[in-house]
């Protein structure tokens, strides 16, 4: 848990926690500074609590993306979940998903959710990671409702050169930087279960985002670009659509280096198969919609359906670079002869006749 100034809600969330039919084997709580009673509040609470507490208060702030990620480096158990302060979880959150861990022993678990108001009245219906369209690489699951396993704690080191796709000034958020390593490391489940309320309130850092505003990477981009589609469209509108298409592409070059990393680190009995099978699965979780877990049938359905995924990325980069003012870059290069390394070959349109093949000098899954 990480806490910043929560005292409105945190107590309700603690005790939620205490309420659990199968009780957490330790809480870490990492306090990023407040000025207000959440220290008080924790230290009452650890001294009733049914289970172990840990609170550390750091001696400068974080972020919330810092100090999520500090509280899980310092768990001791096999498998860690993210908990909002201001969240309430319901009494079978851990029973329920220590059945489907034990069934599945995936890397990443992530579990339905409902949305509450300040005063704790339920304004949605079941929401799962279901309802996103994961087309695009930025979409992942919220923290609130991801237990992953320890294991991935190895490369948390990496954090340090990722970026976000949304704001490029900052670093992945915790929960989609989990996300991106489960994707490449192992077996991410998703469970239709409704396990905690997520709160919506007036001080939320991050708020709920509905699917139909993160899109797919071609309605995003599309969208984009109806912003600069009228002529008298101003000089801010076009630096705005060049900023945020230079800044998904940065991300995602991160992206490529952290990737790349992560393979280098893989035990060498392993790295021969498994560095070819994770930048399959990957190509084809980002570019193609496919489903991430069975890594090397992944792959091989990406090279089978000749990149479409690619294909509607170029299709889209295209158009983007109507729109640019003379002697202005997208940051994206298109190659006629480059493309997508896999173990296979490259990945390719059906025609490589009719569509350019996206670098991966430049952009990257």
């Amino acid at each position: 848990m990480a806490t910043y100034n929560g005292q409105e809600f945190l107590q309700q969330q603690l005790q939620s926690l205490s309420k659990q039919t199968r009780l957490p084997a330790e809480l870490i709580i990492c306090d990023d500074t407040s000025s207000d009673a959440t220290v008080d509040i924790i230290k009452r609470f650890s001294e009733t609590a049914p289970f172990p507490v840990k609170l550390v208060v750091n001696e400068q702030r974080l972020g919330w993306r810092g100090n999520f990620l500090k509280a899980a480096s310092l768990c001791v158990s096999e498998y860690i979940a993210y908990c909002d302060q201001d969240d309430l979880w319901l009494p079978e959150k851990l029973a329920i998903v220590q059945t489907h861990l034990e069934k599945t022993r995936p890397t990443l678990l992530q579990h339905g959710y409902r949305m509450i108001d300040s005063a704790g009245a339920i304004i949605s219906g079941p929401l799962t990671y279901e309802h996103l369209e994961r087309s695009a690489p930025w979409v992942h699951s919220y923290g609130l409702n991801q237990v992953f396993h320890s294991s991935l704690l190895e490369f948390f080191d990496l954090w340090e050169l990722s970026k976000d796709h949304f704001h490029t000034n900052e670093r992945m958020a915790h929960d989609q930087f989990v996300f991106f390593l489960s994707s490449l490391l192992g077996q991410t489940v998703t469970i239709k279960d409704v396990l905690l309320y997520y709160r919506q309130h007036g001080n939320n850092v991050v708020g709920f985002i509905a699917a139909a505003d993160h899109g797919g990477i071609a309605r995003s981009l599309l969208r984009t670009l109806d912003r600069v589609r009228d002529r008298d469209a101003g000089a801010n509108k076009r630096k705005y659509v060049l900023g945020t298409l230079r800044g998904r592409t940065s991300a995602a070059i991160a992206r490529q280096t952290m990737t790349e990393k992560i393979m280098s680190r893989l035990p060498e009995d392993r790295a021969p198969v498994d560095r070819a099978v994770h930048r399959e699965a990957e190509a084809d979780r980002v570019l193609d919609r496919g489903a991430v877990g069975d890594r090397k049938r992944a792959g091989q359905r990406n090279v089978e359906r000749g990149g479409v995924g690619i294909r509607r990325g170029a299709e889209c980069i295209g158009r983007a670079r109507e729109h640019l003012a003379p002697g202005q870059e997208l940051g994206v290069r298109l190659d006629a002869d480059d493309g997508l390394p896999t173990r296979h070959g490259y990945l390719s349109g059906r025609s490589s006749r009719q569509w350019p093949r996206l670098s991966t000098s430049r952009l990257s899954r």
